[in-house]
């Protein structure tokens, strides 16, 4: 039966110490099954049971060892290894962001059973997957599985966030701390999310059977505000900054925002390189930094964050700027990780709440800054802070904070080049000696590991590097060391499940013409890692004056006035017009200067002195007649 429902109320006493008690006394004081199960309280077939197989195993009775489920049990399909291998590959499965489904475990355990050649039943045959009785009863006897909905995840965030990556961040944060002697104090941490004037409803309790309960939205789309913030290891935080959705910020955008709030207006609404600006000087005038006692401020490798502009500005306030590895934010990045979460919740709150008590109102971008200064004390608390920065083992720092099964997810593109990883490790251990003994950054390359960012990856493609895993010295090869990425290993046959369902595996590295270039995490501020961001932003703003230049020759040929009927310019005949005033290359109206190239008109030449003019510009007279003289010639 599916769920057996028991319809006797007997008194249960199946204990261990019970059961041993009553085989000890039957064993070694001639009692009877009977008279020790009725002493006991217990099932004399049941006693028998168990003393019938502990008889059998010839051992002393042990209250631990002693099995309490000696009698009857359902038949299996698999035996309880067979049922370990299923579950191990299954989490391995889920470990690496490709979980089956329920439809895929049943189709993998009917597989699995033909392989194995098991007794099964006609209804797996016909259907080619394990019955939903079998599934069923199959989670509850393993309770380390669960139907879950799973997160949905980006490729780029599944296969950027492994080993190598995180030990070039941790790297380069090694460098930084011994060569500032930084404390948690000074160590901030700064991104923007955005907040929109459109909530997602709460939960309400609402008509039971009714299909569909609806909550008011001010908007069907709603205007998008970006928050940026600024948080430190000891839990401090910088006042909120605001971009708007407008050409020119105004005071009353901040009318209702929290004390201390500044902000900037674009026509999107998203950070830019000039809002990032004024955003370090606000961070300037709150953190007060300086040369003698210089912070360090975490950040992603978004493009608003690069500007020339704001480097050297950083550089001379004291401002040590490190970026985190492309798209590891949600791992590395303390904001992500305890602060924007929670106040997203209370955002939406807060919203909900205004709504209620402004019927018929629409909410506005400028009541943004008024929602956010609700919801933020009861979000950027000193304790959510101080937790992100633990999680991401910035502060206290701890670059073993990750374990192998994080790293789990890039198993799908681990393809790592031994030669090439060596190269790197060796390298790697050279910069932390050096910045452990070098006092300046400014005259000496800022860090050898920046050297390996910058210079020797490009010498490498980029495609293979970006999973590239550090192999440890002493190590029998790459593969041995990416295939230890799973905590939880198969038994002796667990290749027989892979075999039949292998887990996914990015194929062959293919050699393109082109490789799209992309950041690594590098210090920002360093002089010759400044100066290579300084050249890019010439080269991207010389590729933009040509294409601008481009477009605007192919609009001006598209928008010149039509030619007058009748009036076609005169072809350039093969004898060019000579003089003693005339250029080579261009020929000009006698009249009005215009250049032959640039006319629409038709031209006369000067039966004298060879010059050419208009004919809209000389007497039409002397043109029928074909006696035009110039002024100069009469």
């Amino acid at each position: 039966m599916r769920n057996y429902i028991r319809k006797t109320a007997r008194v249960q006493n199946v204990t261990r110490e019970n059961v041993s008690k009553a085989i000890d006394m039957v064993r070694n004081h001639n009692w009877g099954v009977v008279d020790a199960a009725r002493e006991f309280k217990l099932s004399e077939r049941s006693l028998f049971r168990y003393f019938k197989v502990s008889a059998n195993k010839e051992v002393d009775v042990d209250e631990d060892s002693l099995p309490l489920t000696c009698g009857y049990s359902s038949r299996k399909i698999f035996t309880a290894d067979q049922e370990k291998e299923l579950v191990a590959y299954i989490t391995k499965a889920s470990d690496i962001y490709f979980g089956l489904s329920p439809m895929e475990v049943r189709k993998l355990a009917f597989s699995f059973a033909t392989f194995l050649d098991c007794k099964m039943p006609k209804s797996w045959e016909s259907t080619s997957a394990a019955g939903k009785d079998w599934f069923g009863s199959f989670i509850k006897r393993n309770p380390s599985l669960s139907i879950r909905k799973p997160e949905a995840t980006s490729l780029a965030r599944a296969s950027s966030f492994n080993q190598y990556n995180v030990d070039c961040f941790f790297n380069n944060l090694d460098i930084v701390l011994a060569k500032y002697k930084l404390t948690p104090l000074e160590i901030w941490n700064v991104d923007e999310t955005g907040i929109t004037t459109v909530q997602v409803p709460d939960r309400i309790v609402g008509r039971r059977g009714k299909k569909q309960i609806g909550s008011l939205t001010s908007q069907e789309r709603g205007t998008l505000v970006t928050l940026c913030m600024a948080v430190s290891a000891v839990g401090n935080s910088v006042p909120p900054f605001f971009v708007f959705p407008r050409v020119h910020m105004k005071d009353d955008f901040l009318v209702n925002a929290s004390l201390g709030s500044c902000g900037s207006a674009n026509k999107s609404g998203w950070m830019t390189e000039k809002d990032f600006v004024l955003y370090l000087q606000h961070f300037v005038k709150h953190a007060r930094p300086s040369l003698e006692k210089p912070v360090l401020l975490l950040l992603d490798n978004h493009g608003s964050h690069l500007p020339v502009e704001g480097l050297n500005y950083a550089k001379a306030n004291g401002i040590i700027m490190l970026s985190f590895p492309p798209h590891t934010s949600h791992r590395l990045q303390p904001l992500d990780l305890s602060v924007y979460g929670p106040l997203k919740h209370y955002v939406n709150g807060a919203i909900g709440a205004w709504l209620k008590n402004h019927p018929g109102q629409t909410m506005t971008f400028r009541h943004i800054p008024g929602i956010v200064k609700e919801a933020l004390p009861s979000a950027i608390t000193p304790r959510n802070i101080m937790a992100g920065f633990e999680k991401a083992g910035v502060a206290p720092y701890n670059r073993n904070i990750f374990t192998e099964d994080d790293f789990a997810p890039s198993m799908v593109t681990d393809r790592p080049n031994q030669n090439q990883t060596n190269e790197v490790e060796d390298a790697t251990s050279t910069a932390i000696e050096t910045a452990t003994t070098t006092n300046e950054v400014e005259d000496v390359p800022p860090t050898e590991i920046e050297f390996i960012n910058l210079t020797a990856i490009k010498e490498i493609p980029e495609a293979e590097l970006i999973n590239a895993v550090l192999v440890q010295p002493g190590s029998s090869s790459p593969s041995t060391s990416s295939s230890s990425s799973i905590s939880s290993q198969a038994t002796a046959d667990g290749s027989v499940l892979e075999n039949l369902r292998p887990l996914p595996k990015a194929g062959p590295r293919k050699t393109a013409a082109r490789i799209s270039r992309q950041r690594k995490t590098v210090i920002l501020t360093s002089t010759p890692v400044k100066d290579m961001i300084e050249k890019e932003k010439e080269k991207t703003a010389e590729r933009a004056t040509k294409k601008l230049f481009a477009q605007q020759r192919k609009a001006t040929k598209k928008t010149a006035p039509l030619k007058a009927k009748g009036k076609t310019p005169k072809k350039r005949t093969k004898t060019t017009p000579t003089g003693p005033n005339v250029d080579e290359k261009e020929c000009y109206c006698l009249v009005c200067q215009e250049p032959y190239s640039k006319s629409i008109s038709a031209w006369v030449q000067c039966k004298k002195c060879g010059e050419w003019a208009h004919e809209d510009c000389v007497d039409d007279m002397s043109i029928k007649e074909e006696l035009y003289w110039c002024d100069d010639c009469i």
